[in-house]
C-alpha cells in the first residue's frame, strides 16, 4: 500500500477480457488473460466512453452490456493483491 503522501500506481496482474460469440441471445464467453497493466491505464480504459453506462438506470446498463458484448468485451482486474 501508498502512504498518502506517495505516488503510487499498483500493478493490475494479468487483467482479464471477457470475449463472447454468438447471437440471438445465445452466448459462449471465452476469458482472456491480458497483459499486465498499472491501474491508471486500467482506470483509463474503464472511464472511457465506450465503457461508460449510459445512466444510473440499471435497465438501460443491462441493455447497453448485452447490445455491446461482442464489440466492446468487458475487463476485469479481480484478484489484484490489496483491493
Amino acid at each position: 500500500p501508498c502512504l498518502p503522501s506517495e505516488t503510487c500506481d499498483p500493478i493490475i496482474q494479468r487483467p482479464i477480457k471477457q470475449s463472447a460469440s454468438g447471437a440471438c441471445g445465445a452466448y459462449q464467453f471465452f476469458h482472456t488473460e491480458t497483459k499486465t497493466m498499472p491501474l491508471s491505464a486500467f482506470r483509463d480504459l474503464s472511464n472511457s466512453k465506450e465503457r461508460a453506462p449510459p445512466s444510473n438506470d440499471i435497465d438501460q446498463l443491462e441493455k447497453k452490456f448485452w447490445k455491446n458484448i461482442l464489440f466492446c468485451p468487458p475487463l476485469y482486474g479481480a484478484d489484484t493483491p490489496g483491493t
